[in-house]
């Protein structure tokens, strides 16, 4: 008799979890299920998160050893998340961001293992990612139609540096001419995976992410901010190359810097995004070897014909013994005149 109850109430509880899969969910971790409804609506053309960030007891930090990147995430609400980079000289920029000010999170963040942090609200949950150690993204998981739908974030910036919005939705932050970082263009899906209207909203140095308000919309609705800062993670030299007599300067696009900066930024900054990579790669590499007109046109071919043939190269190399020559006989060398 009592094994034919325990079976009974087995099949029930089966039953009622085919049947009812929200009961179930709902029963899971907070912090869990806000994860989850993450990676659920992400589009799969985004990056996954790192898995490797350090996560301390008030804070998740992920840094670079080779380049002096470095993101932190405090788990105190009403401190910035901020991304830093040094250059080869030791100078320090950086980039803070705010969480959302309308979600009304908690006082503190939790963690999960994979190394996200989330911040628990009443009707919307904060999810923020380290994507690698210069970009990161501040995922909104809204619960209901009643939740809020316009999320505010301050950046903490240079003083002249200026937020521009771009054609396709993104925000490029400029600072006396040069691109220093940006947000990509804003998405929102439902749980459907239906994309959810969405767009930014600048005002000085914060800008607001507006979430249509949709009828027809399954919940948890999830919206992203994605902030990114260094273009290069790291450049290297080689050995001395007895044969050419000269040196080889690789150079390592970020995630941020191989993808995002071309998908969302596009033709209106393509000039500055160029000369951004240029001084970039100056100020992370040590020496001046690299300071020629040779070097540079190598890596603006690289960045104009290398990065669409082979997007997935993992460092572009650019050689200090290769002439100068015309910039159309630099592409028909493939980057690699003699």
């Amino acid at each position: 008799m009592g094994k034919r109850l325990f079976i009974a109430g087995l099949a029930g509880a089966v039953v009622s979890a085919l049947l009812f899969p929200s009961v179930a969910y709902a029963a899971e971790n907070p912090s869990e299920q806000a994860a989850k409804a993450v990676k659920a609506a992400t589009p799969d053309e985004l990056p996954a998160p790192e898995t490797d960030a350090q996560v301390l007891r008030d804070e998740i930090t992920l840094s670079s050893d080779t380049s002096g990147e470095s993101l932190s995430i405090p788990l105190r609400r009403d401190e910035l998340i901020e991304i830093q980079t040094d250059s080869a000289e030791g100078a320090e920029s950086s980039i803070g961001i705010s969480l959302p000010q309308q979600a009304g999170v908690s006082k503190h963040g939790k963690t999960l293992n994979s190394g996200t942090a989330v911040f628990g609200g009443d009707g919307v949950d904060v999810v923020v990612e380290p994507i690698e150690a210069s970009s990161v993204r501040i995922n909104t998981v809204l619960s209901a139609k009643e939740s809020p739908h316009e999320f505010t974030y301050k950046l903490d910036l240079p003083k002249k540096a200026k937020l521009e919005l771009q054609e396709g939705g993104a925000i490029a932050v400029i600072d006396e001419g040069v691109l220093i970082g940006g947000l990509a263009a804003p998405w929102a899906r439902d749980a459907s995976g239906r994309e959810i209207s969405t767009r930014y909203v600048i005002d000085g140095h914060s800008f607001t992410q507006i979430v249509e308000r949709d009828d027809s919309a399954v919940y948890p609705v999830v919206a992203d901010p994605w902030v990114g800062k260094a273009l290069i993670a790291k450049t290297s030299w080689t050995a001395y190359n007895k044969k050419y007599k000269g040196y080889t300067l690789e150079v390592y696009p970020t995630k941020w810097g191989r993808t995002n900066v071309w998908l969302w930024f596009g033709p209106a900054l393509y000039g500055s995004i160029r000369k951004a990579f240029y001084y970039e790669m100056n100020s992370k590499t040590p020496g001046t070897r690299e300071e020629t007109a040779s070097m540079r046109d190598q890596l603006y071919c690289h960045i104009d014909a290398v990065r669409l043939r082979d997007p997935l190269k993992r460092s572009w190399n650019l050689d200090t013994w290769r002439p100068k020559v015309s910039y159309a006989r630099m592409l028909r060398a493939l980057c690699n005149p003699l």
